[in-house]
């Protein structure tokens, strides 16, 4: 089963204080750090004190997003405080709130719409969460599952917020806690369901070149200059000014499991006037695949692309097929 996955951080390719580059928003970075991921593998991203708030960019405007991510609190709140928010712009339909009292709320901007038994969310624990919203104003709907067990099933609720068209364009992610908050492995999913499994992201870097190398190493080899754990700037890297040149590289294997999405990340900025655009590539079966055509602006940024299927075969991932596929980017223009 492949997945429609819009957006997802493992929260291992940027540093703690750059996740602007990938996110659209961050309230503060203030206590920002990195800390050993869920289950020991990467890392997860690490914030102090409650009310931090990261954005996700703008998605396709739609009535109902699926929600997941791994989080773990050092404290409980004092009082409600919002964990996941489905917005539209600045204006807050339906959130996902931790209570004192470790239950998990849903309301309608503050206005109850149901809340769990309580007792349900303790400290210094990792927790999966699914959490899936449909705005409407009286057929919307709110189901949230912990740790794969359903938690909250909300129907014919009022989930719209007033004076909006109640369509989703971004998900909102906040710390909780008063002491340390830590998030990992968070997607948002084009389905209006629960997954009923757990997710996890699986962060892979070169190992070497691939197929093709034409872009310009700013020192060493061009597989040597983005292998880095966190993106580096530019400390090293590599240039091009040749429309059609392009780098893929061989990949990091993939852990042994189902394979749902693959998420292409190059941290890319333009360094002089005029425009400029790349494409992901993803090199699968001995054939390059380019993803869209992006256009580069002059800071650095996370350009992505998402495969749900193998373009090879335009079906599932099989995990030998991702583990041997090469990936890169290509100058458009």
């Amino acid at each position: 089963m492949s997945l429609d996955v819009v957006f997802k951080d493992g929260f291992d390719h940027l540093a703690a204080a750059d996740l602007v580059l990938k996110w659209a928003a961050t309230s503060s970075v203030v206590g920002a750090s990195k800390v050993t991921g869920v289950y020991g593998y990467g890392s997860a991203q690490r914030y102090l004190n409650a009310n931090r708030t990261i954005q996700t960019p703008t998605l396709t405007a739609r009535a109902s997003y699926l929600v997941t991510l791994h989080f773990r609190l050092e404290s409980l709140p004092a009082s409600d405080i919002v964990l996941l928010n489905w917005r539209e712009g600045s204006t807050s339909h339906t959130d996902i709130r931790v209570t004192a009292a470790g239950a998990i709320r849903a309301t309608r901007n503050g206005t109850s719409l149901g809340i769990s038994s309580t007792g349900l969310i303790s400290t210094a624990t990792w927790y999966w969460l699914e959490a899936v919203v449909t705005v409407n104003d009286s057929t919307g709907a709110v189901s949230v599952n912990l740790n794969a067990t359903n938690i909250l099933n909300l129907t014919s609720q009022d989930t719209r917020n007033a004076g909006s068209t109640g369509l989703v364009d971004n998900i909102q992610v906040n710390s909780v806690s008063g002491g340390n908050n830590d998030w990992d492995t968070f997607h948002v999913i084009n389905q209006s369901t629960l997954l009923g499994q757990e997710l996890v992201i699986d962060t892979s870097v070169p190992t070497g070149a691939g197929n093709t190398t034409n872009w310009t190493p700013s020192t060493g080899s061009n597989w040597q200059n983005v292998d880095d754990a966190t993106s580096d700037g530019d400390s090293t890297y590599n240039s091009a000014n040749t429309v059609g040149h392009k780098d893929t590289f061989a990949m990091s294997d993939f852990r042994t499991g189902a394979v749902e999405h693959i998420q292409v990340c190059a941290v890319v900025r333009k360094d002089d006037a005029g425009a400029r655009q790349l494409a992901i590539v993803t090199r699968s079966n001995g054939t390059d695949y380019d993803g869209a055509t992006q256009t580069v602006s002059s800071s650095y940024a996370v350009y992505r692309e998402g495969l749900q299927v193998d373009p090879n075969t335009s079906a599932d991932w099989s995990q030998a097929a991702a583990s041997a596929a090469e990936f890169g980017y290509k100058q458009v223009a």
